[in-house]
């Protein structure tokens, strides 16, 4: 079922043997050892094996129902069941926003143990964004065992090079060639992953989430931009120069199009993300509040039919870029987050219509549309589960 995770019985593979098993569990929850055999291919021996390793470093244990019924188990006399320890190991994520730097720390399953937030001026010089966020680290660790902590995954806005750490261009921020990594690493003396935050939200759903059964999928951002997070075949897809996910900038207005803050002319952004939403409905709201929000926005379409018809086509417009993506690379699942968390369930249908009817033949029929609740903090979760996958499970090589 899982063949990218079939294991081989050779020494030089043993992580690899290791991330398998450790996938398994995290994906099923309860194994026994003779279904782990069935699933991964591995021999008993193996599993046994890596199984004892694990227990004794008290990452695997055995489940508090120790007993699978025979049904569960195959034949024979039932069998004990296992299961991570999921608070054997931490992991600190930090996910960056535009004025806001979420901090959390999270156990094997990327669930929040602690957790608090920094604000800060969108022109603060970098340097002391990440000072703040450093300092604060240790203090959210005080109440936790030092030596369980695997390290720290940080989602950041814009372009990224996740093999240097490196925050090549963070528009909303002004930041340019940050090293993000090195400089966190240097003070908290754990390995720092960094990857684009929207890339990571698409992982952290994928491995902790609602596309946990999913092989591929897209997830969609839609904010004051809007990014496109991309699994396919179980592993993150980056692109040619780590670009990939940038939808808000597919062009969709040939003619007359409103220039984009990319340089371009018509790209997605300018007719589906939030500000635009927003300055366009400052025309039909008088008078208009100055700090006007998409929530405002949300609550006069409920009076407004101007605005209502707004964000229809907001929503319409953002359907048919989804039916060009999903002609593209075919996801099982697509999960909207951002504004669409909150919004009307009319803005979703207005997106599923665009979308079976731009795509190639049935393909519709084939692909879950999913929102995500806003409570579900897929920043955080995708933050930690940069951490996890770098220096746990290693399902993304």
């Amino acid at each position: 079922m899982y063949k990218r995770y079939a294991g081989q019985n050779a020494l030089s593979v043993k992580s690899h043997n290791f991330s398998i098993i450790l996938f398994n569990l995290l994906l099923h929850g309860t194994l026994s050892r003779s279904k782990l055999t069935h699933i991964t291919g591995l021999s008993a021996t193996t599993i046994t094996n890596i199984i004892n390793e694990l227990m004794a470093g008290g990452i695997v244990e055995e489940s508090s129902d120790t007993i699978l019924s025979a049904s569960e188990s195959g034949l024979g006399r039932p069998r004990t069941a296992l299961q991570l320890s999921p608070d054997s190991r931490f992991v600190v994520g930090i996910h960056l926003g535009v004025g806001r730097a979420e901090i959390a720390i999270t156990n094997l399953k990327a669930e929040i143990r602690a957790e608090t937030t920094i604000r800060f001026d969108r022109d603060e010089a970098p340097s002391t964004v990440l000072n703040a966020i450093a300092a604060q680290v240790p203090v959210l660790m005080q109440d936790f065992d030092r030596d369980r902590f695997l390290g720290v995954g940080v989602g950041a806005l814009g372009l990224v090079d996740p093999e240097t750490g490196i925050n090549i261009v963070a528009p909303n921020l002004h930041w340019h060639d940050l090293p993000i990594g090195e400089m966190l690493a240097s003070q908290l003396n754990m390995p720092v992953s960094v990857n684009n935050n929207v890339r990571l939200m698409a992982l952290g759903q994928a491995m902790f989430g609602i596309g946990k059964e999913a092989n591929s999928l897209a997830y969609i951002q839609v904010r004051e931009g809007i990014g496109a997070g991309l699994i396919i075949n179980r592993q993150l897809y980056h692109g040619n120069l780590n670009t990939a996910g940038e939808l808000g900038h597919t062009r969709l207005i040939v003619e007359n199009g409103k220039q984009c803050s990319c340089g371009n002319i018509g790209c997605l952004e300018t007719v589906a993300a939030v500000p635009y939403i927003v300055d366009e409905a400052r025309a039909f709201l008088s008078p208009a509040p100055a700090d006007l929000s998409f929530q405002d926005v949300l609550e006069a379409a409920t009076h407004n039919q101007d605005v209502q018809s707004l964000l229809e086509q907001s929503a319409r417009y953002l359907g048919i870029a989804l039916a060009n993506l999903i002609n593209l690379i075919s996801p099982e699942l697509i999960i909207l987050g951002g504004i669409y968390a909150n919004s009307p369930d009319s803005m979703l249908t207005f997106v599923e219509e665009e979308i079976r009817r731009g795509v190639f033949a049935d393909l519709g029929d084939h692909i879950q549309l999913r929102t995500i609740a806003s409570s579900s903090k897929a920043g955080l979760v995708g933050a930690a589960a940069l951490a996890l996958d770098k220096n746990f499970y290693h399902l993304n090589p």
